[in-house]
């Protein structure tokens, strides 16, 4: 097992019960002088001086238990198991003052003795009751004992009172024959009460340890040993000094009260290192570790801890409060927070700078971001836009180039012509003719890249469109719907190309014409004196003549005349 050098605190602590003890010896034999000289003119110098030495052999007993009662505030967290410590140390300080009054300021019968006769057997219960509740309050089974510790507390509080009441039952301390209650303890003797009086007090003390065992035992076999032994062990030894020092002409430097008091304050010290008892110490290590200010407080908000660097906020600040629901930010570059604990509140600051600093720097780049967004998102703009004006500038080039025949054809016939030419009027016709086709055509290629579908309307007036410009030519030209389906677009642009390369050959040599729109395509009716050789048309042909009348079949089908 490892040993630990003792502190300046420690030294100190043990150096102050030394000297104790050397007060007591020294007071104890100017008592022994005291009594062979009773009656002298010494015996006031050498009462006063003993006096003094009993009061400061009290005074630096009541310090250290004081001291070690504030330590114990400081270092423990607010909980049951500290109320227990606390009010253990209280009890002890209060069993010296009822041990000092009763052997050293009371007289011999006196209502004064008397009083802490009985009052001296308060505190006797109440240490060992209490330091089995703190026994019981330790480990990780502690709400389990909580019924234990109810019925530990109502016997210590039963025995307490049965003492205090002793006047009325007797049952503690019975007088002898001829004596009474209020006479000197001495002509008292025990009763039944007292004897169980004393095998509760060992039953606290050997549960106590028993269970100090019990948690202690499962890291170190030595370290479980060392609260079970030290009170028994001091014990024999302060029975041993008691006896064998007179025999050398020594006084014992300590009794029996502080005897027990500081072996009991010492098992509780243990259990508070051991951590048995939740405390406070190692939060100055872990804090200046993490080089954090916090503050640990009781559920009160009172400090129990503070690190080296204070919080900006006070003790009793609100926004200690408010921080215990929300985060709170102090300033721009401080935020605090607060979480309770299960006994008490823990306070700590964060640094927001950084934070704040990088959400500055992702504004900006969130700002160079969205302009970037905004250039892309134009440029797409535009690349879309270009392809719709190249989509469509392919669309008119496909319209140019199933037209550019006929366009070709135009051109030809208008470098030809003049005012003054004989036939200029038949190639003004002609002209009218096929402008009429490349404006229907074009606009079917277009209409064909939008949708599937022409409608017979559509087709309708653009047959009736040539046949207008057909009359200029000497045709009695005129279209007919009887229908209203819709027309794929590929079947409807051949049945107008078919039409259109019919009716070029027909200009000219028939004085008539008829064109029906139907559900099958188109059916021509015109009127023919000689036999006529018909184009290829992309349409299907069925050409019947009768009685100087040709009647065209054209059917949305590739084929030729036939």
């Amino acid at each position: 097992m490892k040993t630990r050098r003792l502190s300046q605190k420690e030294l100190l602590f043990a150096a102050c019960i030394l000297l104790a003890g050397l007060l007591h010896a020294l007071d104890s034999r100017l008592n022994a002088q005291l009594n062979g000289l009773a009656g002298s003119s010494g015996s006031a110098l050498l009462a006063f001086a003993s006096t003094c030495l009993f009061a400061l052999n009290l005074a630096v007993y009541t310090g250290l238990l004081i001291r070690w009662l504030q330590s114990v505030y400081t270092r423990l967290l607010p909980s049951r198991g500290r109320t227990y410590v606390i009010a253990a140390a209280v009890f002890m300080l209060l069993f010296l003052y009822i041990r000092s009054a009763k052997y050293r300021v009371s007289t011999n019968g006196s209502p004064l003795e008397h009083f802490c006769w009985y009052a001296y057997y308060v505190p006797l219960a109440a240490i060992p009751t209490l330091f089995l509740l703190t026994c019981l309050f330790m480990g990780p089974h502690a709400k389990r004992w909580l019924a234990a510790q109810t019925c530990v507390s109502a016997v210590g509080l039963f025995l307490v009172l049965a003492v205090v009441t002793n006047d009325w039952h007797c049952l503690m301390f019975r007088p002898e024959s001829g004596a009474v209650m209020s006479d000197a303890w001495e002509h008292h003797t025990n009763g039944p009460l007292f004897y169980v009086y004393y095998v509760y007090i060992c039953i606290c003390i050997i549960a106590g340890l028993a269970i100090l065992v019990r948690l202690r035992g499962r890291g170190s076999v030595q370290q479980a040993l060392i609260p079970a032994l030290l009170l028994p062990l001091t014990m024999l030894a302060f029975r041993l000094f008691d006896r064998w020092l007179p025999s050398l002409g020594l006084r014992a430097p300590w009794q029996f009260a502080e005897t027990a008091v500081f072996c009991m304050l010492a098992i509780f010290e243990y259990c508070i290192r051991s951590r048995l008892i939740p405390g406070n110490e190692g939060y100055a290590d872990f804090f200046a570790a993490l080089r954090l200010p916090a503050d640990i407080t009781d559920p009160d908000l009172r400090e129990v801890f503070r690190t080296t660097e204070p919080l900006p906020a006070s003790a009793d600040d609100p926004a200690k409060r408010k921080a215990l629901a929300t985060s709170l930010l102090l300033d721009e570059d401080t935020r605090l927070y607060g979480r309770r604990l299960p006994s008490g509140c823990a306070f700590w600051t964060g640094d927001e700078g950084t934070l704040r600093r990088l959400n500055e720097e992702l504004a900006d780049t969130a700002e160079v971001l969205e302009s970037e967004n905004d250039l892309l998102r134009l440029e797409s703009e535009q690349q879309a836009e270009r392809a719709r004006v190249d989509a469509r500038s392919q669309l008119y080039a496909k319209a140019g180039a199933q037209v550019y025949d006929t366009q070709k054809q135009v051109a030809q016939l208008l470098g030809d012509m003049g005012p003054e030419a004989p036939d200029f009027n038949e190639k003004l016709a002609r002209v009218l003719l096929l402008n009429a086709y490349v404006k229907r055509k074009s606009n079917f290629v277009l209409l064909s890249d939008e949708r599937d579908v022409i409608t017979a309307r559509e087709l309708h007036l653009a047959l009736e469109e040539s046949c207008r410009f057909l009359a200029l030519e000497g045709v009695s030209a005129a279209a007919e719907k009887r229908t209203d389906r819709d027309f794929q677009a590929v079947e409807a642009i051949a049945l107008y190309d078919s039409f259109e390369r019919v009716i070029e050959a027909l200009a000219g040599k028939t004085a008539s014409l008829l064109t029906v729109l139907d559900e099958e395509g188109l059916r021509l009716t015109a009127e023919c004196e000689a036999p006529l050789e018909l184009p290829e048309t992309p349409c299907l042909q069925e050409r019947t003549e009768e009685d100087g009348q040709l009647f065209i079949r054209l059917r949305a089908e590739k084929g030729g005349a036939r």
